[in-house]
């Protein structure tokens, strides 16, 4: 299997694009406030969780025409182009098949060309952290009141979620409250 990645649920490969990770920041930069105080070293930062910054991936991609000739390279890196156009789309890297970024490109592609092969680097701007992409869903059937439905996430890293409940019976859902419990167990 070739090393690429999947956006916008096409793969590298359909473009026949050989891949080359640049940067994969394990950890996206702190959004930190610090204030520095006249007459003493460093800053003071804000106590409490910080935020975080968006992440960018670099990557660097390879491909030639279908045909050995320049036409065929230009129409590929167009082919490209539009599959890369598109805003806020699911990257899943082969090598971390479960996890996806919501990602898109900023910047301009610019073509790098060797006779019928051609090269660019890619940015992609993405959320600061990976989601599943297999989503934990859970069924109960709650028919007492006081009944509970605990969520485990196995996350590595504090970040929102989407819980959705569906009433499938027939009688009216009342009085739920979502408890989130701070610190790990």
């Amino acid at each position: 299997m070739n090393f690429g990645f999947t956006f916008n649920n096409q793969h590298s490969s359909d473009f026949h694009i050989v891949m080359r990770s640049l940067d994969r920041t394990i950890l996206p930069a702190k959004r930190r406030e610090g204030y520095t105080i006249p007459g003493r070293d460093g800053a003071y930062y804000q106590p409490g969780t910080p935020d975080y910054e968006s992440r960018q991936i670099k990557v660097q991609i390879s491909f030639r025409g279908e045909a050995q000739s320049l036409q065929s390279l230009r129409q590929r890196i167009r082919e490209i182009a539009k599959w890369l156009s598109a805003d806020e789309a699911l990257l899943i890297f082969d090598d971390e098949p479960d996890k996806a970024y919501t990602a898109s490109i900023d910047t301009g592609l610019s073509l790098e060309q060797l006779r019928v092969w051609g090269q660019c680097e890619l940015i992609f701007s993405c959320q600061p952290f990976a989601e599943s992409v297999q989503y934990l869903t859970d069924t109960k059937d709650i028919t007492e009141n006081n009944d509970s439905l605990t969520v485990q996430v196995n996350g590595t890293q504090d970040t929102p979620c989407i819980i959705t409940i569906k009433n499938t019976g027939t009688t009216d859902i009342k009085g739920i409250t979502i408890q989130r419990k701070a610190g790990k167990a």
